[in-house]
């Protein structure tokens, strides 16, 4: 996946199973094990209208099973979005302000077994943190800012297994 982000593709994440025994995320029902990828929409309203345009809008994740709650933004836009290039934006090793040069990346994790790391993939480089053995984590870092053709996505690593992959959220 990362090789197509780099070569420009846009997509937004979703997990799904091969099962077919009418229990979308259950596959264990009837393997009996087996973990189902799970695909996770964020969509402003529960109808079909809302779901189409969070998934066109790629405000989607993926879990491979577990019902793992992830919410990620960068200065506000929501996983799966593009970031504008602000007028009069600092490149990096120019001095200009901060606020330019900079970027909030927010995150909430809450898993369903203890994390065991949350990954910041930037552009196919990794930067990770520790989960400490807790279930829920939640943070902001100041990242510098995304220039054009990168994007960010993260990860989340369960001590049992369990993950699940924000969409990219990614600069214009």
């Amino acid at each position: 996946m990362r090789d197509a982000l780099d070569h420009g593709y846009r997509f937004g994440f979703i997990g799904s199973g091969d099962s077919h025994d009418g229990h979308p995320g259950l596959t264990q029902l009837a393997s009996g094990a087996g973990k189902g990828g799970l695909a996770a929409i964020m969509a402003g309203t529960r109808d079909r209208q809302g779901v189409l345009q969070a998934l066109r809008s790629r405000h989607t994740y993926a879990t491979n099973g577990p019902r793992i709650f992830l919410h990620v933004q960068i200065d506000g836009r929501v996983m799966g979005s593009q970031l504008p290039q602000a007028e009069g934006e600092a490149t990096p090793g120019e001095g200009k302000d901060e606020a330019l040069a900079n970027q909030q990346l927010e995150y909430e994790v809450v898993g369903t077994a203890p994390i065991e790391r949350i990954d910041f993939v930037r552009s196919g480089r990794i930067a990770s943190v520790p989960g400490e053995g807790q279930s829920q984590l939640s943070g902001v870092r100041t990242i510098p800012r995304l220039q054009p053709g990168e994007y960010v996505y993260l990860r989340v690593v369960q001590d049992d297994g369990g993950a699940a992959w924000s969409s990219p959220i990614y600069a214009d």
